[in-house]
């Protein structure tokens, strides 16, 4: 059970943590950032027309879930970074029987950032509650947090203004205790594999119930085992049990996250080394909130496509870090880059294309030599203007070969990453410089992949319920390929990975 601090100059209680920094910042916060109480026509007029969408958006799904915003209870605004937060009291609704007793408060709570989704809040009291002396600091009861269309994003229960603990959710927090090389291949090795090491994080994970205000890794995460800042005092205009459905308004408003567990992961990659998916689950829990994976939907996509677009040769998922080139010199012109090869039955059919024994592996006729192969079919000079990747001085087509676990492929490609990366996590890293790293580092190689997924599959692609696995993987390929398998992973995601 956690303790709640009240705040009696604003009204405001939040829930304590572990970490007593995290509470003391956010109290400076509210501090220096004093709540207002605004009238519904001193409203912005940008927050005037947040709402209109947000209605409008809500109106299209048919049956009411929740009720309109009842203008005449006061407002509540607060300087939360960057961006302010604002909560509405909403009117009541009928329910039907079978849901609740229909004595519950709702508020919306959004921030004027349009990258950030509206949250509904439901206070559910106890009875008892009820027919005392209704004080919201020793509120008892359910508080319940669901997105705008009606989705339960998570759910807490409060007694005597006291969180109770609770086993379904949990926050899993990760301290880093080592780094390891673990290498492979060298003389010998399958398929004359070259000698390669990857670095491993080990994490300590802990788990704990509810969750914080500003906890996990500095983000702002609000959702699964996560959720929002308990509720302040009632504004002026409450009504206990009258018909506008009261004014319990929360301060602040955070993004959700999702978070998986190891023992879940391993039931869809069961062939997977233990060590790799520790690790890729951790650095998945840690840095997936700052790339939108906050709901179940969403990581279970991810996780199959990054499944497939890692395994390796034998058929084991999150085991092949850098691109494979065993490709085999009788497949080019034929199965295999046909754009690029004549067949090696007819090598020299078609002068504008590549003759397949100029590219043969010393070491092993069978297959393509993998430096002059990438440095041919992957130079800009040789590609058309779609297809370009920014390879434009001789050996860049393999200096920039597929890596990580999506594997992020060409100059321009690892030029945005390495901007992004070093602006939002460590100046220090230069991976056009290093490309090694996107594939010898976890860390770097599971963040490319969450940057990837976020700006190729959802800047194009709402993934939902309804989001099949043909949409997800035409937006990571262009195409089919790989379908089955990624069906596959997918089934096995949906039927063990949800956000805790």
């Amino acid at each position: 059970m956690k303790k709640l601090y009240f705040l009696i100059t604003l009204a405001i209680l939040v829930i304590s943590c572990e970490k007593e920094e995290i509470n003391t910042k956010f109290l400076n916060e509210v501090a220096t950032h004093p709540v207002e109480l605004l009238k519904y026509t001193q409203l912005p007029p940008e927050i005037h027309e947040h709402l209109d969408i947000i209605n409008n958006a809500a109106s299209q799904k048919g049956e009411q879930i929740f009720g309109n915003i009842d203008k005449r209870i006061v407002i509540k605004r607060i300087k939360s970074g960057k961006d302010f937060s604002y909560t509405f009291s909403l009117l009541k609704i009928e329910l039907a029987k079978n849901q609740l007793n229909n004595y519950y408060f709702d508020n919306l709570v959004f921030k004027d950032n349009k990258n950030s989704n509206p949250i509904v809040i439901r206070y559910i009291p106890t009875i008892e509650w009820q027919e005392g002396e209704r004080d919201i600091r020793k509120f008892s009861g359910q508080i319940v947090f669901y997105t705008l269309e009606g989705k339960k994003i998570n759910q807490i229960e409060v007694e005597n203004g006291m969180q109770v603990a609770s086993d379904e959710k949990q926050v899993c927090h990760y301290t880093l205790e080592s780094v390891v090389l673990q290498c492979y291949g060298g003389e010998g090795s399958m398929l004359d594999q070259p000698y390669k090491c990857y670095k491993i994080y080990t994490y300590k994970e802990s788990c704990t119930s509810g969750g914080s205000p500003g906890d996990g890794g500095g983000g702002t995460g609000t959702g699964p085992g996560d959720p929002p800042s308990i509720p302040s005092e009632p504004t002026e205009g409450w009504e206990p049990g009258g018909s506008n459905g009261g004014g319990i308004t929360d301060p602040t408003i955070q993004d959700p996250k999702c978070q998986t567990t190891l023992e879940d992961v391993k039931k869809v990659f069961p062939n997977t080394n233990e060590n790799i998916l520790r690790t890729i689950t951790a650095l998945i829990n840690i840095y997936g909130k700052d790339f939108g994976i906050d709901t179940e939907e969403k990581m279970q996509h991810f996780l199959a496509q990054a499944g497939h677009e890692s395994t390796n040769y034998a058929g084991t998922e999150f085991s092949a870090f850098e691109e494979n080139l065993n490709y085999r010199i009788a497949n080019l012109g034929i199965k295999d880059f046909g754009l690029y090869f004549n067949p090696v039955t007819n090598p020299t059919e078609n002068p504008a294309k590549a003759n397949p024994n100029d590219y043969i592996r010393s070491s092993n006729p069978i297959y393509v030599d993998p430096v002059t192969f990438a440095n041919y079919v992957y130079a800009d000079i040789n590609r058309g203007f779609r297809s370009k990747l920014g390879n434009i001085s001789a050996g860049d087509g393999y200096k920039y070969r597929g890596r990580g676990i999506f594997q992020l492929t060409g100059r321009y490609n690892y030029t945005q990453f390495n901007n992004f990366y070093s602006a939002s996590y460590d100046s220090s890293v230069n991976v056009v410089n290093n490309p090694e790293l996107v594939a010898s580092d976890m860390k770097i190689a599971v963040i490319s992949a969450l940057w990837f997924f976020k700006n190729k599959v959802m800047a194009d692609l709402n993934i939902t319920s309804t989001t099949t696995v043909e949409e997800v993987t035409e937006k990571i390929n262009g195409g089919t390929k790989g379908l089955a398998h990624r069906k596959r992973l997918y089934s096995l995601s949906t039927s063990n990975i949800d956000c805790i």
